[in-house]
């Protein structure tokens, strides 16, 4: 429930557009032990303690399975932690993710928005939820010819229920967001029900709350966040991106460390309560994360920015990002994906509401068998590092010209050089340049920074592996480090030609594209040539271009 089209501002943007149209080496984190997480709150000098899930009342083999099924090709994990009692049961980063980068959490962003207008309100920096908008923004309201919008207030914002004609991933928040004022892009909307009276889930609205925030405190919503809320629990490598009038997202766009969100979640399964300081009011926990709809408005409860659920509430964010806090079982589960269903996937037959409320018997063998569980999904085995096919020979050191219709051709070029050393590389050419990306083949990801995505000298990274499927089918597996994505492309290349399955998840939406050896002068298309390739693969959806 995020922001996905329209507004891909720090992600390699032709290519991603190219496909949602359609529709170094690095180690990884090492297995948790029992005991002390020094590192965890490092900057604010808080540890929380690590300990067996037995002697938090879980059972280890109900976790066991969930690592299992988070190996599982296609669910796309990219981050968990379980977090009962005050300890840590439970961490996993797949590679290529550790713990210490930073993920888009999408719209789990407007939760943590809600904390900073408790706050701000606590604060006095804004007297309270009946805030009227146009006592901040004047400028975009006028009485005679809206006066409905006069009634606009912070409340209706918070609860999605601004009576504004918005959508989200539609025509009419990417009329806002292509705009060079969202402010008031989102303010201009006509009315199409009194406010308070219909719930429109809508991204812009909270990026007019961090507007309203930034307005009344004469501050950024980052600095805001960084004096209030996320400096003091400690968060490391924080971006927040913003618009074209310097605000910051809002509802969006936000970069956390998983730990940093986990600590969101703890920090509201404790009232509120950070170290022996009260961050947050635990009226303001109450209040926003209880239903705050009008009977009638929606069957779905929604808070101030939170979504209520059975004995607790949740963060939500696009491409499966999870905050999950169930007060009465001490339980805060917080997980990254590149998949929208991924959390209800590996947690299919996980019942939070019959955990023991006091210490299971301890069970060594079924602890055992979940830290190899982790340690397998922490560190795949390597491939066997077979001779290269024939083809990969032929086209290492060679360029490919990519042909497609409309959307499709912004990605240009593409090619390889092969390595008997297993030092291999793919370019690619999406109309902003050539990009050269480190390739391994032993199942092992390999990174390339690139300074083409997001805001972070951690996160300007790209992430890439591939696979030899048969003689002359590469599968490559690209992901951009930090963000909620995967990209797989399936290349089968016949004489002079390739052409390529590209698929984009978590949407899952494919295009086709092929491609000819540059080399080859007086080339023509191969009518016959094509025909093999596109039966072999079995992606006929788009016809191929001409």
């Amino acid at each position: 429930m995020s922001v996905e089209s329209g507004i891909r501002l720090a992600l390699y943007p032709l290519l991603i557009m190219t496909l949602t149209a359609c529709a170094f080496s690095q180690s990884p984190q090492p297995a948790t032990d029992f005991g002390i997480m020094p590192s965890f709150g490092a900057k604010t000098g808080f540890e929380w303690r690590t300990s067996t899930p037995e002697s938090q009342g879980i059972d280890s083999d109900d976790l066991t399975g969930i690592l299992r099924r988070a190996a599982r090709q296609g669910i796309n994990l990219h981050g968990l932690i379980i977090y009962r009692n005050g300890h840590v049961i439970l961490e996993a980063y797949p590679p290529p993710y550790d713990a210490q980068t930073a993920h888009n959490i999408k719209s789990v962003s407007k939760s943590l928005l809600s904390a900073l207008v408790g706050i701000a309100i606590d604060k006095g920096i804004v007297s309270n939820v009946d805030l009227r908008i146009s006592a901040l923004f004047p400028e975009y309201f006028d009485a005679e010819r809206h006066p409905g919008k006069q009634e606009l207030s912070l409340h209706h914002l918070l609860t999605m229920t601004s009576g504004l004609d918005l959508d989200e991933n539609g025509p009419r928040m990417n009329a806002v967001f292509n705009s060079n004022d969202w402010i008031g892009a989102t303010l201009q909307r006509p009315l199409v029900a009194p406010p308070g009276q219909r719930f429109v889930y809508s991204t812009a609205l909270t990026h007019l709350i961090s507007g309203l925030l930034s307005r009344a405190s004469q501050e950024s919503l980052l600095n805001l966040c960084q004096r209030y809320l996320c400096g003091p629990l400690g968060f490391e490598n924080l971006h927040w991106q913003t618009g074209p009038s310097g605000y910051n997202f809002g509802g969006a766009e936000l970069y956390l460390r998983l730990r940093d969100m986990l600590k969101l979640g703890v920090l509201y399964l404790n009232g509120g309560l950070w170290q022996g300081r009260q961050l947050l009011s635990s009226e303001w926990i109450q209040a926003s994360t209880r239903n705050q709809l009008p009977n009638g408005v929606d069957e779905q409860p929604y808070g101030y920015l939170w979504w209520p659920v059975n004995d607790g509430y949740k963060a939500v964010g696009w491409g499966g990002q999870r905050l999950l806090i169930i007060p009465g079982k001490r339980l805060v589960i917080a997980a990254t994906f590149a998949n929208p269903n991924g959390f209800e996937r590996i947690f299919e037959g996980f019942d939070i509401s019959k955990l023991a409320n006091a210490p299971l018997a301890p069970n060594p063998s079924a602890v055992n068998n979940m830290h190899e569980a982790l340690q397998s999904l922490q560190h795949p085995q390597p491939w066997p590092v077979a001779p290269l096919p024939p083809v990969a020979h032929k086209i290492s050191g060679k360029t490919f010209t990519l042909s497609g219709r409309g959307e499709t051709s912004v990605i240009k070029r593409i090619g390889f050089n092969f390595s008997v050393t297993n030092h291999h590389s793919f370019s690619i050419d999406w109309g902003e340049g050539n990009r050269h990306l480190a390739l391994g083949l032993d199942n092992n990801f390999r990174i390339t920074p690139t300074g083409r995505y997001g805001r972070l000298p951690d996160n300007n990274r790209f992430a890439l592996r591939g696979r030899w499927i048969d003689t002359d089918t590469l599968v490559l597996e690209l992901v951009p480090v930090g963000e909620p994505l995967h990209l797989e492309l399936t290349l089968t290349f016949q004489g002079e030609l390739v052409m390529i399955k590209a698929r984009l998840n978590p949407k899952g939406r494919e295009i086709n594209l092929l491609g000819r050896l540059s080399q080859i002068s007086g080339f023509h298309w191969d009518k016959r040539a094509k025909a093999s390739l596109q039966n072999k693969l079995s992606c006929a959806a788009d016809p191929l271009p001409v």
